[in-house]
């Protein structure tokens, strides 16, 4: 995959959790700063995450260790 590839899949994903985010603001407590702002907007990555891997579990398992090797090795 290129790099604009890449990037265009950021812009992509980030652009849709923030469109959500937004889309249910006023229902969030006012009392919230950003401590509960950023576990919030973590869950909903999360649950986008959770959501896109719902197939093959063998495949994806193989994947997310190679790439928690990458992660590690390149310091990301």
């Amino acid at each position: 995959m290129t790099k604009q590839q890449q990037i265009k899949i950021i812009n992509e994903l980030v652009s849709d959790v923030k469109t959500r985010l937004l889309d249910d603001v006023m229902r969030i407590p006012e009392n919230w700063d950003g401590l509960e702002l950023r576990e919030w907007v973590g869950q909903r990555f999360q649950n986008t995450r959770v959501m896109s891997h719902e197939g093959n579990k063998k495949l994806f398992a193989k994947r997310l260790k190679d790439f928690n090797n990458d992660c590690l090795v390149m310091n990301l």
